[in-house]
């Protein structure tokens, strides 16, 4: 029995320490997956954009450009995955979708390290862990991704807002007189 609370309280430790950024690395696992089978199979087509960039922007460091792996690249600061590669020499032009899912994956960790961090500094951590899985499935832009099929294949149970609403004007029974 005791075996069993120590790695009990090990685990709750460890998750409370890493968790999020598993939950990070897992839910963006997904979104790419999820992404790459979209474009494969012709359904984000009506998605797709035309994007143009000159290198010589790129050397002028007029924006910025990197490569995350042969099929995806970051354009200032914000993710795409290609479809199809027009580049010459003078400027790179990709058929790409602009992967939205992922960007909200992106800036939601970073606003939660960025409460980590500041709670560190003993400030109180407004957003915590509940909150970003809150914001994550029940994100009206999230909900997209999670509908149907793809809802039900990440997780068995759905995660109900952790913000309680207020009750205007206050219920009669519940004052006292």
């Amino acid at each position: 029995m005791k075996n069993i609370l120590v790695y009990f309280l090990v685990s709750v430790f460890l998750f409370n320490s890493s968790g999020y950024f598993l939950l990070y690395i897992s839910s963006i696992h997904f979104v790419k997956k999820l992404v790459i089978s979209q474009l494969s199979n012709d359904e984000l087509n009506h998605e797709i954009i035309l994007l143009s960039i000159g290198r010589k922007d790129i050397q002028n460091k007029k924006v910025t450009f990197q490569w995350v792996h042969s099929k995806e690249f970051r354009f200032n600061g914000k993710m795409y995955d290609i479809k199809k590669n027009l580049s010459d020499n003078d400027s790179l032009r990709f058929y790409c979708y602009y992967d939205d899912k992922e960007n909200l994956l992106e800036e939601l960790f970073n606003k939660f390290s960025k409460g980590e961090k500041e709670s560190n500094k003993n400030r109180p951590n407004n957003f915590n862990f509940l909150t970003f899985i809150g914001l994550l499935f029940d994100s009206s832009s999230m909900l997209i991704l999670f509908d149907g099929i793809y809802y039900s294949s990440i997780l068995p149970f759905h995660f109900t807002s952790t913000i309680i609403d207020v009750l205007t004007p206050p219920p009669q029974d519940l004052l006292v007189s």
